[in-house]
């Protein structure tokens, strides 16, 4: 027997393949992302935004708040510290009410030569009724009036006084001034003396007691009397 060799077949081609070491890879499409979904809930965007927008709110409230409140603050102290700068405003501020008197003493009458003092006396005294009135600079000076006495104290000041003077005597302009007073003298009413006062008696306010109370010990209580027992002899 032959050998059998299989040989191959004339009409079997081989196929080549060339590679193009040059040409670029082929661009593939980009496919969008696809996002993964978590466990998670999306928050809400709408109330995120709603509670941003309260907070700023709130702190805008806050500071308009604080802004008046300053503003209320600082009002009120340039209140306080108004003072009257003319004399409607002393008035309203004084409660006072408008008298039409002739002055007694104008700025006329003041002078370098003279000692300047300031009388504080009661409402009840009229100051014309002082005119003729001798007063003596001591600890307690005293002079009357009327049927009232009046005793007069005096100290020393050192610092000035803003007074109000009439600057003309036909006309009724005013004038303040500073001025440096050598003291100042205070007028009281003087008592006539102690009102009698009498003892008020305590027969009438004495607490009454019934009659038939028991003695008692702080510690024993009730003490009862003990008879005594006297025996008798017979006589013999």
């Amino acid at each position: 027997m032959e050998d059998a060799v299989d040989m191959p077949s004339s009409n079997h081609k081989r196929k080549s393949i060339t590679i193009n070491t040059e040409a670029q890879p082929s661009k593939k499409p980009k496919s969008p992302a696809k996002s993964r979904r978590s466990i998670l809930k999306k928050p809400n965007k709408s109330f995120d935004e709603n509670s941003t927008a309260d907070e700023d709110v709130e702190i805008n409230g806050d500071i308009n708040r604080s802004t008046e409140t300053k503003f209320n603050e600082s009002s009120q102290s340039t209140r306080i510290l108004s003072r009257p700068r003319t004399l409607e405003d002393i008035a309203q501020k004084e409660t006072l009410n408008e008298e039409n008197v002739s002055s007694t003493f104008n700025l006329e009458d003041l002078s370098d030569s003279e000692e300047f003092w300031i009388m504080d006396i009661p409402r009840l005294i009229n100051p014309q009724e002082l005119c003729g009135q001798t007063i003596v600079f001591d600890d307690k000076a005293k002079f009357k009036i009327k049927d009232e006495r009046y005793c007069i104290a005096s100290r020393n000041i050192n610092h000035h006084v803003t007074c109000i003077f009439n600057s003309k005597k036909g006309t009724p302009q005013y004038k303040t001034v500073n001025v440096k007073p050598v003291g100042f003298l205070t007028v009281r009413r003087k008592l006539s003396g102690a009102p009698e006062v009498k003892p008020v008696s305590t027969e009438s306010t004495s607490v009454q007691f019934p009659s038939n109370l028991k003695t008692r010990h702080p510690l024993l209580g009730v003490i009862r009397e003990r008879k005594r027992r006297s025996k008798k002899f017979k006589a013999c």
